[in-house]
């Protein structure tokens, strides 16, 4: 018998459902590089009871030694992906215990990083082709190898779109960070690539434009979206309120 990613998900989702009055708030701080969401998660953890998810393109850096950032390959994705599923099981489990979790990024960001990634690799195809027009019969394993190189980051992609409404569906809250006067900085991680933070921001927020930004109903299949912005402490104010928002949803259920 086959068993697929959601019916892994589904009988988590259903026991989260069943003891809402009960269970911790999962959410998830997500958004564009240099957007301050280390900032706001430095502040976040420092309250009771709570378990907090550090961002996984870290541990692909330092534990898998693949390229992160705009050198990114298509495994680098793939890894990120399958561990954001791995997380989704370990945050419901959390989250049953009482306590609050809060992610550093998610399933959504996964999937804004894999299709960015993969209109790169398509406008490097179209690059070379465009070239190389005059010397397509002598580069025909050349041309053959960036098939393959677009492939892969097209896999990833549709790996990362069914794994998101999945993964997100045990997801409360997603707290978007707004990159408004963030300056970038280097941490000796994270990119400081404009032009590639500017992609991320634009990929971010087209995909949020076309999202209902539905009430903060914690047995929604999808997560409730809010914007952060101001200074980091009009931020912190902003999530304060949300999750006390939810928190009285929860006890008049």
């Amino acid at each position: 018998m086959n068993i697929s990613i959601e019916d892994i998900i589904k009988p988590l989702k259903e026991e989260l459902n069943s003891q809402v009055n009960s269970r911790g708030i999962i959410y998830a701080l997500s958004g564009a590089q240099s957007t301050g969401k280390t900032t706001l998660l430095n502040e976040i953890i420092k309250g009771p009871d709570l378990r907090c998810y550090k961002e996984i393109t870290r541990e692909v850096k330092n534990k898998a030694n693949l390229k992160i950032n705009e050198s990114a390959c298509s495994k680098t994705q793939d890894f990120i992906n399958a561990s954001h599923l791995s997380r989704c099981v370990e945050i419901v489990k959390d989250s049953l215990s009482g306590k609050d979790v809060v992610m550093d990024r998610c399933a959504l960001d996964g999937s804004i990083y894999s299709k960015y990634l993969l209109d790169q690799s398509l406008k490097g195809f179209t690059n070379f082709i465009k070239y190389n027009i005059g010397k397509i019969d002598e580069m025909f394993g050349e041309i053959v190898t960036e098939i393959d190189f677009v492939e892969r980051f097209r896999k990833s992609y549709k790996a990362a779109l069914l794994l998101e409404p999945i993964c997100n569906s045990c997801v409360d809250v997603i707290f978007y960070t707004c990159p408004d006067d963030i300056e970038i900085e280097d941490d000796g991680t994270r990119s400081i690539n404009k032009k590639f933070r500017d992609g991320i921001i634009n990929e971010f927020e087209d995909s949020l434009d076309h999202r209902k930004n539905n009430s903060p109903d914690l047995k929604d299949n999808d997560p409730f979206i809010v914007y952060l912005t101001g200074s980091v402490e009009e931020r912190l104010e902003t999530i304060k309120e949300t999750i006390s928002v939810l928190k009285g949803h929860m006890i008049m259920k």
